[in-house]
């Protein structure tokens, strides 16, 4: 089982999105309550802050990190992935992804013709 869920790994491949950001939001929540042990407030000035330093103009909003915190699977994935740098996961969520990255690469270039139709 994934640690924090009653959710076995192995179903973790078959959540829908909705699920999967329910899952993220209950995790962002412990993770601000149990481990960091501060406000909403400060956990949407934290986020900002690595929002902002990734160039965008603007951080979080208290509003849109409540959203975050919900479950809501229509927060920008920038804030996401700011929240996964601050639990200090995204290295490895980047590398979790790769092997399916490179499975799709191989299964396009290997289209008869593949090479043929690249600009």
């Amino acid at each position: 089982m994934d640690r924090g869920t009653n959710v076995p790994i192995a179903d973790l491949r078959r959540l829908d999105v909705a699920s999967a950001a329910r899952q993220l939001g209950g995790y962002l929540s412990r993770y601000r309550q149990s481990v960091l042990r501060i406000s909403q407030e400060k956990m949407t000035e934290r986020l900002s802050a690595r929002v902002e330093a990734a160039g965008r103009e603007r951080g979080v909003s208290a509003s849109t990190y409540r959203k975050m915190e919900a479950g809501d699977p229509t927060v920008n994935f920038t804030y996401w992935l700011a929240a996964l740098q601050e639990f200090g996961t995204l290295e490895e969520v980047i590398r979790a992804a790769e092997p399916a990255a490179e499975a799709f690469h191989a299964m396009v270039t290997a289209v008869p013709g593949y090479e043929e139709s690249r600009p």
